[in-house]
């Protein structure tokens, strides 16, 4: 998850980290808030921890412990 306006860390950066695994053979997924900075509330954090739960359940419990 990357704030499209964050002041602290540049946006491009999420999207050259994103890049750069996915050429070295990593799952990544870059998740754009977009508008958001350092940082979000309201719908925008409810949307990315359930899909950081999601994301984790994956890859540290297994793909059947993902919710459908």
């Amino acid at each position: 998850f990357h704030g499209t306006d964050d002041p602290l860390v540049p946006y491009g950066q999420a999207v050259l980290l994103d890049k750069v695994l996915k050429e070295k053979g990593v799952e990544s997924k870059l998740e754009p808030v977009e508008g958001a900075g350092h940082g979000w509330w309201g719908p925008d954090l409810q949307r990315t921890q359930k899909l950081a739960i999601e994301f984790l359940d994956k890859h540290l419990k297994g793909d059947s412990a993902s919710p459908k």
